[in-house]
């Protein structure tokens, strides 16, 4: 089952996607005061072809697609693909079997520590609660680039869960 946000992305993709490859006579009109124009000028990026628009998709959603709305305003060379691009890069993300992943900094935490249903972390036992579908993938130890040395934690999700469901609930025992 489809929800109302992800029908609603499918529906904006295919008509930005139509209107990408619609040959138009005239560019859509483009804003007359220069620090506008500027504005918009400089947080579009250049494209050229080939354009990877999965890499901005990656970055937020949210964002890349007001970057494709803003790509089929400029009107530029390669800027209708790019817009396409970066809308199917969206849409790849929506329907991909995205994990859950939690980065533990505990320097003397054994991986046996992490269960499904457990975190044995010192001084602190966290109870996990996994909604149907949902496991645990992996546990290791990783160099993160950000955060150094830690504790990998990763759940797997089905891809026909519903976006509403909660996936995982990590409640402290007493």
């Amino acid at each position: 089952m489809q929800s109302k946000t992800r029908r609603s992305a499918a529906i904006l993709a295919v008509l930005l996607h139509v209107s990408a490859l619609t040959a138009s006579e005239r560019p859509p009109v483009w804003p007359d005061e220069s620090y506008t124009r500027q504005l918009v000028e400089g947080v579009l990026p250049k494209t050229s072809q080939p354009w990877d628009g999965y890499e901005f998709a990656q970055r937020g959603s949210r964002g890349a697609t007001y970057i494709a709305a803003g790509l089929l305003w400029r009107d530029g060379s390669h800027d209708r693909e790019a817009a396409a691009a970066v809308l199917r890069g969206v849409l790849d993300l929506q329907y991909k079997d995205e994990p859950i992943q939690f980065l533990v900094w505990a320097p003397d935490l054994d991986e046996a520590a992490i269960t499904r249903d457990r975190w044995n972390l010192p001084g602190l036992r966290v109870a996990v609660e996994v909604a149907d579908g949902v496991t645990l993938q992996r546990v290791r130890w990783i160099d993160h680039p950000r955060y150094g040395r830690c504790l990998e934690v990763r759940y797997s999700t089905p891809a026909e869960m519903v976006e509403s469901t909660q996936a995982i609930a990590l409640r402290p025992e007493r």
